[in-house]
């Protein structure tokens, strides 16, 4: 089955980074309420407001999977996007898995 038209050979890196992606969004924001509703602070002034609340895990993956779903799509549409696309995806996820990581290390 062929996601959003034509398929391209890195589309499935991109969808399994888009999906990597998404799950340390939900681990982070999952942390994120556990910690603030445990005493901790959120230093992050846009997440702060609703760091305790159930707004705080779609406000994070929703985005994650719609732009996941938007840069997957256009794979083989514009030459040489889809190294760039997977380039950008793979930074993302290491950054994030960081501060995954780095939670992590501070909750235990």
């Amino acid at each position: 089955m062929r996601l959003f038209g034509q398929s391209h050979p890195m589309k499935k890196t991109a969808a399994i980074l888009v999906s990597w992606l998404v799950g340390l969004q939900a681990a982070d924001s999952a942390m994120t309420m556990w910690a603030t509703n445990h005493g901790y602070t959120e230093v992050n002034p846009i997440v702060a407001p609703i760091a305790d609340t159930w707004w705080l895990p779609p406000s994070k993956v929703l985005p994650a999977l719609l732009v996941g779903m938007v840069v997957v799509g256009v794979m083989g549409r514009i030459p040489m996007v889809p190294k760039a696309i997977n380039f950008g995806l793979a930074v993302a996820s290491v950054f994030l898995a960081v501060v995954v990581a780095s939670n992590v290390a501070e909750l235990v």
